[in-house]
């Protein structure tokens, strides 16, 4: 019987107790092992235990690192799919919240009428407090979710652009009013500035250099 030490996605170190014919192959992960059944066809068990080690890895090793720019379509996609959800999740939210606080009717309309976002009435106002603070909480998925300073007005802008979709396809029309043109495009710069902020100081934190053993001359 023999001791392996490999990574835990919990603890950090996993024990392995098995027998050295079961060991086929050693990595920085975990051995390898391959059981025999009784029909005599091996099979690897520590395979997956290796495959959640390298993704741990991976994880860890973006953390206080320049990230990779190489292009990567699914990433994109899966980043506008995931700031998109943020962005309605976030709406529903601080709308239902401020008209609430204000004692006024809330609907799910509210998110792409144009006509609830008179500035002039109690109702608009509400639905425009509710957007300013949805900014602000899209700028935090900006910094979690796409986490590069540079590529903040893009997504913020892909994800308004298609909001402005959403609602022309909700009432059937361009969007006219001016108050929801005003309150969309402020909306846009809130969440563009917040955000550039918060991932340029995520990406000014110190960088962690390996050094290899001093040597005196």
């Amino acid at each position: 019987m023999v001791v392996v030490h490999g990574p835990n996605l919990l603890s950090g170190r996993l024990l392995f107790l098995c027998r050295p014919s079961q060991v086929t192959m050693l990595t920085p992960y975990g051995p390898v092992i391959q059981p025999k059944t009784q029909q005599g066809i091996w099979w690897p068990v520590g395979v997956k235990i290796v495959m959640l080690g390298l993704v741990r890895r991976k994880l860890t090793n973006m953390h206080g690192h320049f990230r990779s720019s190489v292009w990567d379509p699914v990433l994109i996609i899966a980043q506008i799919i995931c700031m998109q959800c943020v962005y309605y999740t976030s709406a529903g939210f601080w709308l239902y919240f401020t008209s609430y606080v204000g004692n006024f009717d809330r609907r799910l309309s509210q998110i792409f009428t144009q006509s609830d976002l008179d500035l002039w009435e109690g109702t608009g106002r509400t639905n425009a407090i509710g957007f300013a603070l949805n900014s602000l909480t899209c700028a935090f998925g900006l910094r979690f979710i796409v986490q590069r300073t540079k590529q903040c007005l893009d997504f913020a802008a892909t994800v308004h652009l298609i909001h402005f979709i959403c609602c022309w396809s909700y009432n059937s029309r361009v969007p006219h009013n001016i108050y929801w043109w005003v309150t969309n495009i402020i909306s846009l710069i809130l969440m563009t500035v917040i955000g550039e902020f918060l991932c340029l100081r995520s990406e000014m934190k110190a960088i962690p250099v390996s050094m290899g053993p001093k040597a005196d001359l």
